[in-house]
């Protein structure tokens, strides 16, 4: 802990379970809007990828080639091919399709910093109309439970 900051910010921003953050205290001091990039590093958008999109994403984040991807090399360029036009990584590519350089982005390593699992975004119009379903069928249920009594 940085002693000089202990008695101004005690119990309060800049401490988590008395653990001393300097991010943090710089946070709450500047203000949220004062920090370059930190709403989208935090608000940062999910990007529907297909599984061999995320093995090419993290073999690339690693910086192996498609040998240790435990994928094809058409594949492993089908999936950085898609992967560029998402604009995760900047890759090179041979006149017969193969992938010579792939490197990650400012973007793609921000993507891998607040999505490290790389979950796909859920679908949330989805989820409300089968939420939706199941609750129209349980007042149906309950209705015709009480009118047959």
């Amino acid at each position: 802990m940085v002693a000089s900051n202990v008695a101004s910010y005690e119990n309060c921003r800049g401490y988590i379970s008395g653990v001393y953050i300097p991010f943090l205290s710089r946070i709450f001091r500047m203000g949220f809007r004062d920090i370059p990039g930190f709403y989208e590093l935090c608000h940062m958008e999910r990007i529907r990828m297909s599984i061999n999109e995320k093995k090419a994403l993290r073999n690339i984040a690693l910086e192996r080639d498609y040998l240790h991807s435990g994928m094809d090399e058409a594949a492993f360029s089908a999936a950085v091919s898609e992967l560029e036009r998402s604009g995760l990584v900047k890759a090179a590519f041979s006149e017969g399709g193969s992938v010579v350089d792939a490197r990650l982005t400012q973007h793609g390593k921000t993507y891998l910093e607040t999505n490290p699992e790389l979950r796909n975004p859920l679908d949330w119009a989805r989820i409300g109309a089968v939420a939706a379903s199941i609750s129209a069928l349980v007042t149906s249920i309950a209705l015709f439970v009480v009118c047959n009594r």
